[in-house]
């Protein structure tokens, strides 16, 4: 992403029909959230795959028999010339892998603030915590890249921390993304699918399963229909499952 607007591609035609995924994976760390992603390397209409790892923790990807491309992402520069790429050039992916939306945040956060840390009568005392304008800054800059990204004609992966939340009426427990603010509410729905991530592990066969409890819909590139997945629960889920399910609709 510039600073200056950047003009958005248009589909073709040929395009039209062509399904793209637009993903989020949230849940606590060590879930196995990247792990979900990049299994699209087993999916041959998703290939090839990039992963941009924002979030450094792409260590467990190593032992794993799939070809994916790993891109580390460490400043907010970094993070503009990449949506440049992929917005602007013929780069070849079919699937892109953003982990995570929670550090993608933090990031951008960490750029305001610097930025404005350089101002006359700043000193290294403002960098402790973010000021509310800071805070909205951020959270406006992370919505325009996703606006930009979602228009991308690839399937769009991303994962997303969580945190654990009470009603205080109810005194139920809920998750949310760990993301701040309205951030939180308005991310889902640049989502087709939007699924929580969770492990549970069995003591008596000390087995540790994941499930990945799924809502939301998938829709055709250009179409304006829009098919609802819902509530469906994956034991030991991967993106063949999920891509088959997608499919079926």
């Amino acid at each position: 992403m510039s600073t200056t607007p950047i003009p958005l591609p248009s589909r073709k035609s040929t395009e039209v029909d062509q399904l793209y995924l637009r993903m989020l994976v949230y849940g606590p760390p060590g879930g196995g959230k990247t792990r979900l992603c990049a299994s699209a390397a087993q999916v041959e209409e998703m290939c090839p795959i990039v992963l941009l790892d924002i979030d450094r923790g792409t260590m467990s990807l190593r032992k794993l028999p799939w070809e994916i491309t790993v891109v580390p992402i460490l400043t907010w520069d970094q993070v503009k010339k990449i949506v440049d790429w992929l917005m602007l050039s013929e780069h070849g992916f079919k699937t892109v892998v953003w982990d995570s939306l929670s550090e993608l945040f933090k990031l951008i956060q960490q750029d305001i603030m610097k930025q404005d840390l350089m101002k006359p009568g700043k000193d290294s005392r403002d960098l402790d915590s973010p000021s509310l304008d800071q805070w909205y800054r951020a959270m406006n800059r992370t919505t325009r890249v996703l606006d930009i990204l979602k228009t991308g004609t690839f399937n769009l992966l991303c994962t997303c921390g969580s945190h654990l939340r009470v009603n205080e009426q109810t005194g139920l427990s809920f998750t949310k993304l760990a993301l701040p603010g309205t951030l939180a509410d308005e991310v889902p729905g640049v989502f087709d699918v939007v699924g929580y991530l969770w492990t549970e592990f069995e003591r008596k066969t000390s087995v540790t399963r994941r499930f990945l409890q799924t809502v939301g819909s998938t829709q055709i590139v250009a179409g304006k229909d829009r098919d609802v997945i819902g509530n469906v629960l994956l034991e030991e889920p991967n993106m063949t499952k999920i891509w088959t399910e997608v499919k079926r609709l």
